[in-house]
């Protein structure tokens, strides 16, 4: 089925900033085994079709009115919201939230620690990861180290 997805979502964008099928294997494999069954997302795209694709209750937030339609095209199903990556009310709890979107993702990252039990942050690495280490420090790393999926559980 993933394969599927990737392959329909290549023949219908471009756009090359999207969630690589070994980062999706290791966010899937935590779902999975926890049986989760919510997701909040940063960064609307291939990850919504995936988690959608699990029977998940998706919320995807974006910056981009455009890309909303074009992925709510795809996922009719799934609750989507323009935010300025900056401002955000958010009520409610999510097994996981996938750190993805725009830069700067302090207030993602915010939001994904106060509203799910894991969290999964993408291209964690560089000046994005010693921005972000300090508010997860205290948290379980659920993989390895080496590994530009970092996901966390509380």
């Amino acid at each position: 089925m993933d394969r599927e997805i990737y392959k329909k979502w290549k023949s219908l964008t471009t756009d090359h900033r999207y969630l690589r099928p070994l980062r999706w294997n290791e966010i899937k494999k935590v779902i999975l085994e926890n049986n989760l069954k919510s997701a909040l997302e940063f960064g609307s795209g291939v990850s919504t079709m995936l988690f959608n694709s699990l029977g998940m209750k998706v919320f995807s937030f974006d910056t981009n009115i455009e890309y909303i339609k074009f992925v709510r095209s795809l996922c009719p199903n799934v609750s989507f919201v323009l935010w300025d990556n900056v401002h955000l009310s958010l009520n409610g709890h999510f097994d996981i939230a996938l750190v993805d979107g725009a830069l700067p993702r302090n207030t993602q990252l915010d939001l994904a620690l106060n509203h799910a039990d894991f969290i999964a942050i993408d291209d964690y690495a560089g000046g994005l990861k010693k921005a972000m280490a300090p508010k997860v420090s205290h948290l379980k790393r659920l993989n390895s180290d080496n590994t530009f999926m970092a996901i966390f559980k509380k």
